[in-house]
């Protein structure tokens, strides 16, 4: 663990003691700078590893993390971990504990839970790996090279479009179809990448395979409509597969392609869900024997594709689908995801929240954003702005308490699920109403209002709470008692995880106070 810069490095030792230990991966954290929380000893973060028994996931205190060893990546944050490095492992079977680790970091492999765990540095599960890339590292013109060491190649050289920007590997200010390949060829390969697009407007986003030059490959993408199975071959392209797939722009997908034999497959599904079992479209075609590995993406004018993963391997050869560990369903009991009582100096922007957290969205980069009495206030504005705290999750509900010193044209909400300024459920109160809405894509659709009237200048709490498929909301006099029941409720199932905060509306000179905030799990 690199506590000081926030990443797990992987190494790969299976060649000693011939072979030098090779650095496989660098999984980048959340940050670990300040102290723990609840804590009177020794408190400064200063991180910790722990493997699970069964070798699929490492455990980081003190930031949270829960990484995947078969991708590498983190695929969830945990606010109980954030908070600490002392921890350790305890399985249970109908109600009695049957096996647990010790807190010390060791590498495991067990096929059955309680039997001597053997320490490994985990393997990819399927094979050779042929090309990987998790796009950590700074700021640049074109892909230069990958996280494992090789370098990207086809257009990935291209510094006009190519480029790593906030840790993605992002295509822009293109117009037509750009090809990266990584590592070298193979006949039987797959591919997993995750990556989203900002239109799908003459654009599309998909996984290349056997690829040997622009005009001959096989490659599998979304497009916003569908699933597309195509090949070029001597500059012909050719539809083998098309099945219906709705995609988001902004929303991150996870492409699943291989090719074995002459049979092709592809599975999609949103970043951090669990992959479908089976495939969702297949074909067959015989012109192609070998080639590289990579993606290919279509852009149009002002168009952005982003890349935050990309692996290739060789498959097992048990043919079925690539397991990918995804997380399992928060637990019943809630674990708090952001929480601020703005009880600080007064200062421009919201800054840190009191669980030692930073605000984003716009609270803490435009200067309407302050603190200013210990409340949050956003003053002088004149559309509507967003902060978010914590990390994304699936379950989760908002209490916020805060005022508006004038409804006309202002409003006072909670988001859910916020995935940037386009993507998000609301809850607000404008001084009339009760209103769930969601934005999906850039459109706003009023779910549900009730009928609620508020004063201007006077504290209210929004209880917003997103479960499944089901939203819910309450609101009533900030000090009186929450209504029992839920005074609106909406269904929806279009954005399935995201980001916890406050959306609010301002016109010239209102004001909006938030006094308390709070996100959890449920």
């Amino acid at each position: 663990i690199d506590s000081g810069n926030n990443y797990v490095h992987v190494f790969d030792v299976s060649g000693l003691p011939t072979i030098a230990p090779q650095q496989v991966a660098d999984i980048q954290l959340r940050s670990m700078v300040g102290n723990e929380g609840n804590c009177s000893f020794d408190c400064q973060k200063e991180g910790w590893i722990l493997h699970s028994l069964d070798g699929k996931y490492v455990f980081v205190g003190d930031s949270g993390d829960v990484i995947d060893t078969a991708t590498r990546k983190s695929i969830i944050n945990l606010p109980a971990l954030f908070d600490s490095r002392k921890f350790l492992e305890v399985d249970f079977s109908n109600g009695v504990p049957v096996a647990t680790s010790t807190r010390h970091g060791l590498g495991r492999a067990s096929s059955t839970v309680g039997t001597t765990p053997t320490a490994t540095v985990p393997t990819h599960p399927d094979g050779t790996i042929l090309g990987q890339d998790n796009f950590q590292r700074t700021n640049q013109t074109g892909w230069g090279t990958s996280s494992n060491g090789q370098k990207w190649g086809g257009d990935a050289t291209n510094t006009s479009v190519f480029s790593i920007n906030g840790n993605t590997g992002q295509i822009a200010n293109g117009n037509t179809a750009y090809n990266a390949v990584l590592g070298t060829s193979a006949g039987t390969a797959e591919v997993v990448l995750s990556g989203s697009i900002s239109s799908f407007s003459n654009a599309n986003l998909g996984a290349t395979l056997r690829w040997k030059n622009t005009n001959n490959w096989y490659k599998a993408y979304i497009n916003g409509t569908n699933l597309v199975l195509q090949s070029k071959v001597n500059g012909t392209t050719t539809t083998l597969k098309s099945i219906a797939f709705t995609a988001l722009t902004n929303m991150s997908y996870t492409i699943h392609f291989r090719a074995v034999g002459t049979t092709l497959s592809a599975n999609v599904w949103k970043t951090g869900a669990t992959e479908p079992g089976g495939w969702q479209a297949t074909a067959t075609d015989t012109a192609l024997a070998t080639g590289q590995a990579g993606l290919r993406v279509q852009v149009a004018n002002g168009v952005t594709a982003k890349i935050s993963a990309f692996s290739a391997d060789v498959p097992g050869s048990s043919g079925g689908t690539t397991p990918i560990v995804t997380p399992t369903t928060p637990p019943t009991s809630s674990e708090t995801l952001g929480q601020d009582n703005f009880q600080r100096s007064n200062q421009l922007l919201w800054g840190t929240a009191s669980d030692g957290q930073s605000w984003s969205g716009d609270a803490n980069t435009n200067k309407i954003f302050f603190i200013g009495n210990n409340a949050g206030q956003i003053d002088n504005g004149n559309t509507s702005y967003n902060a978010v705290l914590g990390p994304m999750a699936v379950n989760a509900d908002v209490v916020v308490s805060g005022s508006v010193s004038n409804f006309s044209n202002a409003n006072l909400g909670a988001v859910l699920r916020w995935t940037d300024t386009t993507n998000w459920y609301k809850a607000y109160i404008d001084g009339k109403n009760l209103v769930i809405q969601s934005r999906i894509n850039g459109t706003a659709t009023t779910l549900k209002s009730v009928a609620f009237s508020a004063s201007a200048n006077t504290a209210y709490t929004i209880h917003f709470r997103a479960v499944g498929t089901t939203l819910t909301a309450n609101v009533w006099k900030t000090g009186s008692s929450e209504p029992s029941g839920w005074m609106a409720s909406a269904t929806n199932s279009t954005l399935p995880t995201g980001q916890c905060g406050i959306r609010t509306q301002v016109s010239s000179g209102a004001t909006v106070k938030v006094t308390s905030f709070k996100a959890q799990t449920v």
